[in-house]
């Protein structure tokens, strides 16, 4: 259903900058932004979803939100954001109320 699963996240929260990606469906994003945070690493089974957003810090390169139709229903996953900072910064909540619409079909 996920199409994607969590690999690992280095030991330190670092600088992570966000790189939302044009023309994935979910309408404007904002241009990227950085928070500090867990750095998480996926697999993610790309060719099956759309991925809409991007993650880069000093330990690499990541897919950090992706999403696709299941069923009658929808899926999306979001990796930002694990400390009260990053749930609170602005640009990361304009991507969560743009995922939640998309997922409610609002």
């Amino acid at each position: 259903m996920l199409k994607g699963r969590f690999l690992h996240h280095p030991p330190e929260h670092a600088d992570v900058t966000y790189t939302p990606v044009a023309d994935a469906g979910l309408g404007d994003l904002g241009g990227p932004f950085r928070l500090k945070d867990e750095h998480y690493f996926v697999d993610c089974r790309e060719a099956e979803t759309t991925v809409f957003l991007r993650s880069h810090s000093r330990d690499g390169e990541s897919i950090a939100g992706w999403h696709h139709p299941h069923g009658r229903g929808r899926v999306a996953c979001l990796a930002p954001a694990h400390l009260e900072e990053g749930l609170l910064d602005p640009n990361f909540m304009a991507v969560l109320r743009r995922v939640v619409a998309w997922c409610l079909h609002i």
